[in-house]
């Protein structure tokens, strides 16, 4: 960049900490995942977003990512050189079969329901 007005400005996306800020913070899967909880709950009649409600509540859900995406970011810019490569592998093996461990349970779960209602949804 020949003008060093605008290298200034670009320089803080340079900060791996921030650029993994803001790929997190502005991840598209986080926004449908909070639209289709919300609009879970508000269908099975849960809760009620009318008025003031709505703002307070997405309001709080803003806050809440940010300081989660902030903090996880904090956490990987200073822990990031504690493991060597080795470590990091097995780190990441047992979370993934943490993952498929969790999937296995969920699926049984479904299954069971599923033959015991006979394929019917569960009336609340």
């Amino acid at each position: 960049m020949d003008n060093p007005k605008v290298y200034k400005q670009m320089r803080f996306l340079d900060d791996s900490f921030v650029m993994g800020f803001l790929i997190a913070a502005t991840n598209p899967f986080s926004l449908l995942r909070w639209i289709g909880l919300v609009g879970t709950l508000e269908v099975a009649g849960n809760i009620d977003l009318t008025g003031g409600a709505a703002t307070s509540f997405f309001s709080a859900v803003l806050v809440s990512e940010m300081v989660w995406f902030f903090g996880l970011g904090l956490v990987v810019q200073y822990s990031r050189n504690l493991f060597d490569r080795r470590a990091l592998g097995i780190i990441k093996w047992v979370c993934g079969l943490i993952l498929l461990g969790y999937y296995l349970f969920m699926a049984g779960k479904v299954v069971v329901t599923l033959i015991h209602t006979g394929g019917a949804p569960l009336n609340p």
